[in-house]
């Protein structure tokens, strides 16, 4: 990809991942799960998380956010609160079919985007994410973690 000063000639980019949460480290263990790694830096144009099967985990709670910022999209949810089929989109998912929320879109970041698992283990549950994005750098890219 080539940015140059006037502009940049690239086009939005998508990059997708699958998360099966199972209570392993960095699949549901509390702290941190990667997503997508971020090499500079880039513009989030719109980011969803799309639950095909439901979340368990007694206590957990999760959030999306980037490295420094891990609520940067949605705070913390009841993990159990995502049923499958669901949009996770806010704090408290209720339904299946809703516009995008707008706190979905339009992001600056520099850093890697991650699930931030908190005060218990996520044991179960399928997640798919997938980013629409153009780099503001040179070089800029998203990757699954």
């Amino acid at each position: 990809m080539e940015i140059t000063g006037s502009g940049s000639n690239s086009s939005p980019k998508f990059v997708t991942k699958s998360v099966t949460f199972t209570g392993a480290t960095g699949l549901g263990e509390i702290g941190p799960v990667p997503i997508f790694n971020l090499t500079g830096s880039a513009h989030i144009k719109k980011i969803t998380a799309w639950c095909e099967t439901a979340v368990e985990g007694a206590t957990a709670t999760i959030s999306l956010g980037v490295t420094g910022v891990t609520t940067l999209w949605i705070g913390a949810t009841t993990a159990t609160s995502l049923i499958a089929n669901e949009f996770w989109q806010d704090a408290t998912p209720t339904t299946t079919n809703e516009a995008l929320s707008t706190a979905m879109i339009d992001e600056l970041i520099s850093t890697s985007i991650i699930v931030t698992v908190g005060t218990a283990d996520v044991t179960a549950g399928l997640v798919h994410f997938t980013a629409e994005y153009e780099p503001t750098s040179v070089g800029g890219t998203l990757v699954a973690a």
